[in-house]
């Protein structure tokens, strides 16, 4: 039982109803300090938090999509670590919404990247390698768009 964990979880369930950036941007190092550590389970719990804190700051389809994207990708990879494939996927689909709409090549190529890194680790790899050439696929036409002096 970590008794720090259960406090900063306990904080977060009060700073859900009333939440505040710097919140979600503390839950998000202690979430990379527990990866650091191997501990998933409470890395996953604590990107969560931030996930919904920021979707209810910032919302969805805002000019703070990628701050609301990136934590999302965030919480799809270690869902992924864990195992938890279900919830990777959907992160990775949700992510990839978000990142077409805000028209970024960058973090869709990511959001492709993750997903296809998703379908490996199931073992299945055309579905993998279609992700994977999605994600080439996006970043070759971003640099066909990409005027050059």
């Amino acid at each position: 039982m970590d008794i720090n964990f259960d406090i900063a979880m306990s904080e977060a369930d009060r700073q859900v109803l009333n939440p505040r950036c710097d919140s979600a941007n503390h839950l998000d190092k202690l979430a990379y300090f527990y990866m650091n550590c191997k501990d998933v389970s409470k890395a996953i719990k604590c990107f969560e938090y931030s996930f919904i804190m920021r979707k209810q700051i910032y919302g969805t389809y805002s000019k703070y999509d990628e701050i609301v994207e990136q934590s999302l990708m965030q919480l799809g990879a270690a869902y992924c670590k864990n195992n938890q494939h279900d919830k990777a996927l959907t992160a990775s689909g949700l992510s990839l919404a978000i990142a077409r709409n805000m028209k970024s090549s960058k973090l869709e190529a990511i959001s492709w990247h993750n997903a296809g890194h998703c379908w490996e680790k199931l073992k299945d790899y055309h579905v993998a390698l279609n992700c994977y050439e999605s994600r080439e696929a996006t970043l070759r036409k971003s640099a066909e768009t990409i005027p050059v002096d």
